[in-house]
């Protein structure tokens, strides 16, 4: 595959990360484990998921011991999610006491026995197979360019070393914008990357499934 017309066509200006990143990487990272995204991504669940009535019962989250940190932990939006009150569903029967009741059972008894759920093997073992493949192809791509790439480099290296020419040899410049290119254009595959990309899906699949849970038989067929 080429390069973007716009990464040849620029020669005045320098090159910026959406310019490189303009074609889509070939996987996508839903959400950031921040808290503006966590409570982004809960609201969102709870209206999916038809839970808008009244908070009846509170949930046991908070008052557990914290979890150890790991791969997975701290989870600002499976924390968010798991706080929240268990709610009636819009449009559930008038009596939701006793079903909403049972639902906190169940779900808070998940959250005893499993560490991960809402997602299968084969879903991660495909989400995996994605990653490896757009980034063996996203690498090929630079392979491809490289020359272009090494042009890139040497513009932007004589035009600072010409603003700068007692600081750093031309060469010098050029080797310090051909790696920022590369680490801009790879840089959804950087080391950690599969981590997040993971992770992050499986927090999707878990809070997904546990506001399925919350909203177990309260809304009617």
């Amino acid at each position: 595959m080429g390069m973007d017309s716009s990464f040849s066509s620029a020669r005045d200006v320098d090159i910026t990360a959406a310019d490189l990143l303009r074609e889509p990487p070939g996987y996508s990272i839903p959400i950031h484990m921040d808290e503006p995204d966590a409570e982004r991504v809960v609201d969102h669940e709870c209206w999916r998921a038809g839970l808008l009535g009244e908070s009846l019962a509170s949930s046991t989250w908070t008052t557990r011991p914290v979890r150890d940190m790991d791969v997975f932990w701290p989870n600002p939006v499976i924390a968010a999610a798991r706080s929240l009150p268990f709610r009636a569903a819009s449009g559930a029967a008038e009596d939701a006491m006793p079903q909403v009741l049972a639902n906190k059972e169940r779900l808070e008894g998940l959250w005893s026995l499993s560490s991960s759920h809402g997602i299968s093997w084969d879903e991660l073992d495909s989400l995996y197979v994605k990653f490896a493949q757009t980034g063996h192809a996203r690498k090929k791509q630079w392979r491809d360019n490289y020359p272009q790439f090494l042009e890139e480099a040497q513009r932007r290296a004589g035009r600072r070393a010409s603003r700068q020419p007692m600081a750093r040899k031309e060469k010098t410049w050029r080797h310090l914008h051909f790696t920022r290119l590369k680490r801009q254009y790879l840089h959804h595959w950087r080391p950690g990357m599969l981590t997040r990309y993971m992770q992050q899906w499986v927090t999707c699949r878990m809070v997904r499934r546990e506001m399925n849970e919350r909203a177990r038989l309260l809304i009617p067929k």
